[in-house]
């Protein structure tokens, strides 16, 4: 989950912008589609 504190920053940080919430949302979006997965095998 350690992956998931910069995209929350960068979404509702201080300096957050359009352009930063795009990659944030973005990114925050592949988390979500992965986690199942990375939860199941978590040695991978």
């Amino acid at each position: 989950m350690d992956a998931l504190a910069p995209a929350l920053e960068a979404y509702f940080g201080t300096y957050a912008m359009e352009e930063t919430d795009r990659y944030a949302v973005a990114y925050i979006r592949l988390i979500h589609e992965n986690l199942e997965y990375a939860l199941a095998n978590p040695s991978d």
